[in-house]
């Protein structure tokens, strides 16, 4: 693959979100590159609206002063937050990072701080900085998120040209798994007729359980209108051209997210939760992954969106939750600003007040909610673990 890479100096290096979000659950995000070699059809970082200039699988934006501007950041970090690595529109372990060495570097200045880190790819060439990844995990907590879909390696060669194998994938998880990792699989997106039957489903599921996966978080195709979905379309056309039609069918909508009609996404979401509980993985990022690793009151934030998510896929009621989260999230955000906008102030504190309110009732006040608040009570004072699968709570963490 002929790369044309463009050297671009960064003025900052990380971009921190209020709270962690509740995908990889994680507070900051870096990225050394920009655009993609690995030239997968489907990827929606190809779309308008990311403003990718050039060739998006050949133009590659190399930012060389990363690991320079990084340093001094990573030393000024006043909240605790996993850091992401990957991004929609990038992959830090592309073919560029060969000859380039960026994400190296980042890896190695990682490795002498306690910040924890979750690394999305879908290259096996991770691998190759093992050593400073599993002093990052002994430090604080590494998680190795690999993307993969499909166990078939002629759908790599279709698809995903430019990255590695699945065996190769498959071999980097178990590799991080064993090293005392957490590692997940985004297994997504799977494309309809091709990769979304129950079949290819129960394999992939089948294979991540025997590995002993932490979690896959499955999601379907979006294909957005314009270079993406013109992008995804000859490929189709060239390789499965007897599935044109029922594409264009799916996809009429031309929705602006790229969604397929809505009731393939019922179903599908349907097939992703049985084929989930089949095999007992969890579809979220555990608790027990990053409960010790934010704050108290941010934790708390992403977990109980994850119940939310967890109670609907089950078909319970979550309307009590929901009003409950929105009477906490008025609270810590007039709180967090406080905090946010005076450097004197620590997280720390912030994290005490919130134990303080949960011993004395006035979180219970808060939440309006008995049975809940006796939950986070056992989460928050009695330090318990809430397991996503058999939905109770426990007294070890990982």
């Amino acid at each position: 693959m002929n790369l044309r890479l463009h050297y671009k100096n960064v003025k900052t290096g990380l971009r921190k979100g209020n709270l962690s979000d509740t995908f990889v659950v994680a507070k900051y995000k870096l990225s050394p590159y920009r655009a993609c070699g690995h030239g997968c059809a489907y990827c929606d970082g190809r779309a308008e609206k990311y403003y990718v200039e050039g060739d998006f699988d050949k133009d590659i934006v190399v930012r060389k002063n990363l690991p320079e501007v990084l340093k001094p950041e990573l030393q000024k970090i006043r909240e605790k937050g996993f850091i992401s690595i990957g991004s929609g529109v990038s992959d830090g372990y592309q073919p560029a990072e060969k000859t380039e060495g960026v994400m190296g570097q980042v890896a190695r200045l990682l490795s002498h701080h306690s910040h924890p880190v979750v690394l999305l790819t879908k290259s096996a060439l991770a691998a190759r900085d093992r050593e400073y990844w599993q002093k990052v995990n002994r430090n604080s907590r590494f998680v190795l998120f690999v993307s993969l879909t499909f166990l078939d390696d002629g759908l790599g060669d279709i698809f995903e040209p430019g990255a590695s194998t699945a065996t190769e994938r498959l071999e980097v998880l178990q590799s991080f798994k064993e090293m005392g990792c957490a590692v997940g699989v985004l297994a997504m997106p799977v494309l309809p007729f091709i990769t979304d039957t129950d079949k290819n489903l129960s394999d992939l599921f089948g294979k991540l359980k025997e590995i002993g996966v932490d979690c896959v978080i499955p999601g379907g195709l979006t294909l957005r209108p314009g270079i993406q979905k013109e992008t995804f379309f000859r490929v189709l056309n060239k390789k499965f051209g007897n599935l044109t039609a029922d594409y264009a069918e799916l996809y009429k909508e031309n929705r602006l997210s790229g969604s397929p009609l809505s009731a393939y996404r019922k179903e599908l979401e349907q097939r992703f939760f049985r084929s989930i509980t089949k095999y007992k993985l969890n579809s979220l990022v555990p608790h027990y992954v990053y409960k010790d690793h934010l704050h108290t009151y941010d934790a708390l934030h992403v977990l109980m969106q994850h119940m939310r998510i967890l109670y609907e896929q089950r078909g319970i009621n979550t309307t009590p939750l929901k009003v409950s989260y929105t009477r906490y999230m008025e609270w810590l955000q007039r709180e967090k600003q406080k905090y946010n906008r005076r450097r004197s102030l620590h997280y720390a504190e912030l994290e005490m007040l919130l134990e303080e309110m949960a011993r004395n009732g006035e979180l219970a006040r808060i939440l309006d909610n008995k049975k809940l608040s006796a939950f986070v009570y056992n989460v928050i004072v009695e330090k318990q673990y809430f397991d996503y699968i058999s939905l109770q709570l426990y007294d070890s963490g990982y």
